[in-house]
């Protein structure tokens, strides 16, 4: 096991359908937004499941995932209430993500959700104005084959800047361009995600700003000098 953080995430096997915690790497804070304190999260090589909380649960059936932005962009959340027929979480603890999978944060969240996916696989676009509610937790995937960092090395961003993406509509890959304020510092648009130090070129599509807003380019262009941002 090669471990790349100063903490240690537990690894998970997806057989067992249990329902049960695991020691993860990081801490987040319970809001919405640019708040996973220093993102110390655990980059272990062959993890199925990144965790960015002190403790995560596996997830033991599958229902619905909220999401913070249109077309199931954005964070992926659960919401505890569901089942208990009040706007508590359930006492029974299960964590019911659209596929049943991923793992479980255990820090509950007052979050904005514009979309949600359900165990077809559909994404609906529910709320154009947006539906605020409280407990939810977020759910966590892997990227990467498990490892946050696709790289042999990668950094923390230090501030908010526009991030960059293959795609229209800010799908695809996305990007961070150094060295555009001129002071070396890696950014991204929410200031989160890790960077890469493997620059590149890339045909780009579209860009996020530090407001959240998506805007395509009137036409793709092939930049160079691009460094990859992974997420979980």
């Amino acid at each position: 096991m090669n471990v790349v953080s100063r903490r240690v995430v537990g690894l998970l096997s997806l057989s067992l359908g249990l329902l049960g915690t695991v020691g993860c790497g990081g801490e987040e804070t319970g809001a919405e937004g640019p708040g996973l304190a220093r993102q110390e999260q655990a980059l272990i090589s062959g993890a199925p499941y990144v965790c960015l909380e002190t403790t995560c649960a596996v997830p033991g059936a599958a229902y619905i995932s909220h999401f913070s932005w249109p077309n199931c962009g954005g964070n992926e959340y659960y919401y505890t209430p569901y089942f208990s027929g009040t706007g508590n979480p359930n006492p029974d603890g299960i964590m019911r993500p659209w596929d049943g999978l991923g793992l479980a944060g255990t820090v509950h969240h007052t979050v904005t959700v514009y979309s949600y996916r359900d165990a077809s696989g559909t994404c609906h676009n529910a709320w154009s104005q947006g539906n605020t509610l409280a407990n939810f937790v977020r759910i966590y995937r892997k990227a990467n084959n498990g490892t946050l960092c696709g790289e042999k090395h990668c950094s923390y961003p230090q501030g908010r800047d526009i991030s960059r993406f293959s795609g229209l509509n800010c799908g695809g890959k996305e990007y961070h361009k150094p060295g555009i304020m001129g002071d070396g510092l890696m950014r991204t648009w929410d200031g989160l995600g890790i960077v890469g130090q493997s620059l590149g070129s890339m045909t780009l599509s579209s860009y996020r700003n530090p407001s959240g807003e998506c805007v395509n380019y009137k036409w793709s262009d092939t930049h160079s000098g691009l460094a990859n941002v992974y997420r979980p």
